[in-house]
């Protein structure tokens, strides 16, 4: 199916060769790297021999070599533009090969103007990745991931005059995961898939006169509705809980049918696009993300985020700075506790912070490099569990990237 699906894209887009002009753009990075804290443990651990162990014994850091490859082909003709986009990317760590990182992402991407204002586009996407990361109950892991992704899109953008455009999104996802562990009934194993389905509605402002400036608002609103396939939810919560032990749910009742998991989304996004100077660019972010367990699960919370973009470029340079922070406040999660009678909801604040730099060594040679940044705090005091516990994670990684470009002129039919 997959093979299926790349050769459709690629006798697409080659046939595109044939009847019009097409561009042709690739580029390929290569950097070591250092991480610290990959499995984004916490610092202090008792194993089930009542054994402490501390951040030596926790902690693993180690170098890696990044590999990033990028392919894209396009090809305009009248009012259609069709555009074939592949990305892989690559990280091989020194002595932990459970860490490595495989993601393959192919899209096949259609935009039509249906007039001056009116554009109107679809995507077809589909993705494999194998990596480190969270499962879909919110545990970190010390195993990779993985899943394959499709996915359907649609875009219809409208422009109201000179200053408004209003665009209306929509996505089918379908994922297939490997085996969760602990996913279900008494920890045993399960297969997932998911289903998701997205709705959203974006108005962009333009607040200046200046079209060589950038001052632009931008009010967004989306629902989400995700279902799991063979990932049953046997927690259901009990309605009488009252915060005094760490299990808010009801016994298991073998005469219970009992759903699948099922969740629902709203999202909020509003940022600003503001040109300060002719180098600097900046774009402050708020999200707020509000997740409803349909279930009747743990999994529902609350979370906002706020965030600052500052982008800087020259000729031969250019820079990006990005800090958020965010908060996360479960509705019914139990945030495990150490010494105390009565038991909080679940709370996350990250700090996130990352910096990319990039300079034009020749014509299509540029040096490049990325710091990233994560503390996240949480108030899970339980120091016989890994997961859910406040961590740190630095990455850090210099390289060379290469660019080239190329347009195919070619007789129209």
């Amino acid at each position: 199916m997959r093979l299926r699906i790349l050769f459709v894209c690629l006798h697409l887009c080659m046939g595109a060769t044939m009847t019009a002009q097409v561009r042709l753009q690739s580029s390929l990075e290569i950097a070591p790297g250092f991480e610290a804290n990959i499995f984004n443990s916490p610092d202090i651990y008792q194993d089930l021999q009542g054994i402490i162990l501390t951040e030596s014994d926790l902690l693993e850091n180690a170098a890696f070599m990044h590999l990033d490859a990028r392919f894209k082909l396009k090809k305009r003709r009248n009012k259609m533009d069709l555009t074939w986009s592949n990305h892989l990317e690559l990280r091989n760590y020194n002595g932990l090969k459970q860490a490595n990182t495989f993601d393959f992402d192919s899209r096949v991407n259609l935009k039509r103007a249906i007039n001056k204002r009116r554009i109107l586009s679809a995507e077809g996407r589909f993705r494999n990745v194998s990596r480190l990361g969270v499962n879909v109950l919110g545990n970190e892991l010390q195993t990779p991931f993985s899943f394959i992704q499709y996915e359907l899109a649609t875009d219809f953008e409208s422009h109201h005059g000179d200053r408004f455009a209003t665009i209306f999104s929509g996505d089918i996802i379908y994922k297939d995961y490997d085996v969760c562990v602990d996913c279900g009934l008494r920890g045993e194993d399960v297969s997932l898939s998911q289903l998701e389905f997205d709705v959203s509605i974006k108005e962009e402002i333009t607040l200046n006169d200046d079209d060589k400036k950038i001052n632009q608002l931008n009010l967004s609103a989306g629902f989400r509705d995700r279902r799991y396939f063979d990932w049953v939810n046997y927690d259901l919560l009990d309605p009488r809980f009252d915060g005094s032990n760490e299990l808010p749910f009801l016994p298991y009742d073998p005469d219970l049918n009992y759903q699948n998991r099922r969740w629902r989304y709203l999202i909020f996004k509003l940022d600003h696009a503001l040109d300060i100077s002719k180098t600097v660019k900046v774009k402050p972010v708020l999200e707020f993300t509000r997740r409803f367990d349909i279930s009747n699960g743990d999994f529902g919370f609350r979370q906002l985020q706020p965030g600052m973009n500052v982008y800087a470029k020259s000729k031969n340079w250019a820079a990006r700075c990005y800090f958020s922070y965010t908060h996360r406040n479960y509705t019914d999660r139990i945030a495990k506790q150490q010494d105390v009678l009565v038991f909080p909801t679940l709370e996350y604040s990250y700090i996130r912070a990352k910096v990319n730099f990039e300079h034009r060594i020749r014509k299509a040679w540029f040096a490049f490099s990325e710091l990233s940044y994560v503390s996240r705090k949480s108030n899970v005091t339980e120091i016989r569990t890994r997961v859910r516990r406040s961590y740190e994670n630095i990455f850090v990684m210099m390289g060379v990237k290469w660019n080239w470009k190329k347009t195919l002129a070619t007789k129209n039919k």
